[in-house]
């Protein structure tokens, strides 16, 4: 019994190092020029040597929260109805981590 327990722990550590998360997260708020102002449900999209890997809708407070991002160097760009698009270059996410703008 205390072999088979013994094994079970060891498969179970092997998945947990085989697991280790590989992804970061992106998470912000997009706000208007003034910098007080947010922008409801303006498109976040994250591109890589451009395209298009993830991307969502702001929240209505402007907030958006993007999980399970490979690790790398992405451009983000921002857009919303009426106003011009925002693009910023070389934003890294790293493993495990939160990146915010």
């Amino acid at each position: 019994m205390k072999r088979l327990l013994s094994i079970l722990l060891f498969v179970a550590g092997i998945q947990a190092v085989a697991f280790a998360q590989t992804t970061g997260e992106l998470k912000g708020t997009v706000y208007e020029e003034d910098g007080t102002t947010p922008i409801p449900f303006a498109t976040v999209v994250i591109e890589e040597g451009g395209k298009m890997v993830t991307g969502q809708a702001a929240d209505i407070d402007g907030n958006f929260w993007l999980k399970n991002i490979s690790a790398g160097t992405y451009t983000v760009k921002f857009s919303s109805a009426g106003l011009p698009p925002v693009t910023y270059n070389g934003i890294i996410i790293s493993n495990a981590g939160i990146t915010s703008l």
